[in-house]
């Protein structure tokens, strides 16, 4: 019961106000070292470091179309595209819906990876249909994930009239925050 009592204290932080170890991040690999270490817990960081793994999460909030600056990430919505960008569409020719856009100069304010280009913007489309689970190499045209880094100029695009209603999803501003995480598979 011990060791598990030392892991509730180590991320409640319990124990360590007066120490230098409480202003420090949990989500860097470097401070959460140093809390293992300071209860004694370095062969279990030993056992656990090669499964963590940086994580981004996506905190949404709902917002108007209109208080998008062109480029922003969002998902939802319309997409700012430059005009060397086509709408996604299936073989079928049916438009893909938006579902939408990362602008990898704000991702790169929280997650410092060499995993991802600082700049441009990932778009993200998937089949207005969504029968596709992505497993099957027959699906490939039923989703689309496009990256530009070009200095062309984005404008908002409406979303194409074949697209429904149940497969327009509304705006979502986006605060990307960083974590560590350990994995289950």
């Amino acid at each position: 019961m011990g060791f598990f009592n030392n892991l509730i204290k180590l991320f409640k932080g319990s124990d360590l106000k007066n120490t230098e170890d409480r202003s420090n991040d949990p989500n860097n690999i470097k401070a959460l070292e140093k809390r293992f270490r300071f209860f004694n817990l370095d062969s279990k960081f030993d056992q656990i470091k090669p499964l963590i793994r940086d994580q981004i999460s996506l905190h949404l909030t709902p917002s108007a179309e209109s208080s998008f600056v062109e480029g922003e990430s969002k998902i939802g919505g319309m997409p700012d595209l430059p005009s060397t960008i086509s709408w996604p569409k299936n073989l079928k020719g049916n438009s893909l819906s938006f579902i939408g856009q990362i602008n990898l100069t704000d991702l790169s304010k929280v997650y410092l990876s060499n995993l991802l280009p600082l700049q441009g913007t990932l778009y993200f489309f998937y089949s207005a249909e969504q029968e596709a689970w992505g497993f099957d190499p027959n699906d490939k045209d039923q989703f689309s994930v496009i990256y530009d880094d070009s200095d062309a100029v984005k404008r908002r695009i409406d979303l194409p009239d074949d697209i429904d209603a149940f497969s327009r999803f509304k705006p979502n501003k986006i605060k990307f925050e960083h974590r560590l995480s350990v994995h289950g598979w």
